[in-house]
């Protein structure tokens, strides 16, 4: 029973990931200690950014074009001709961060849950190694469950066989076959 809700979680928690829903993300520094271990998974889920208020934890882009994604808490909220400025501080961080982010969009990622020790994992899964590792034990379990199927349907036919022979089934056909 644990199996299938633990297949289901992972299930639908795929699908909102696939669907933009939410987003998983790996918790590789400590500047959110103690609320978001380092090597924990942060699970955000898409809101409007209407709704943000101080105190929540997002996941945003510092303003100065790094490719990277942070996730800090909200400690100031403005709203200022239709868009919304955020300033964030990691919360083991002594000081705020010294950017404002100007979100320009209408969603923003809100972390939910947090996953412990699984962003180990995740980081690893998104290097060459781990990825070509996934497919490759994704390709090994799908091969697996083909031969596991195969195997039932072969034992399934020999056991009709083998009621039918001692039924006397088999022995009328092969007498009608002479």
């Amino acid at each position: 029973m644990a199996t299938l809700l633990a297949g289901v979680v992972f299930i639908g928690g795929g699908i909102g990931v696939l669907t933009g829903e939410f987003q998983a993300t790996p918790v590789l520094s400590g500047s959110m200690v103690p609320r978001l271990p380092v090597g924990s998974v942060a699970v955000s889920q898409r809101e409007s950014v209407r709704d943000l208020r101080v105190g929540d934890i997002a996941l945003l882009h510092p303003p100065f074009g790094a490719p990277i994604t942070y996730v800090h808490e909200i400690v100031k909220l403005r709203r200022v001709r239709g868009l919304t400025q955020v300033n964030t501080r990691g919360i083991a961080n002594p000081i705020a961060d010294p950017w404002t982010v100007v979100i320009r969009g209408t969603s923003v990622y809100v972390v939910r849950w947090d996953i412990p020790y699984v962003g180990y994992l995740v980081s690893w899964v998104r290097t060459p190694t781990g990825r070509a590792s996934t497919v490759s034990a994704a390709g090994l379990l799908s091969l697996l469950l083909v031969l596991w199927f195969v195997r039932d349907v072969w034992r399934s036919s020999h056991a009709d066989s083998a009621h039918a022979a001692s039924s006397g089934v088999e022995s009328v056909q092969d007498e009608r076959a002479e």
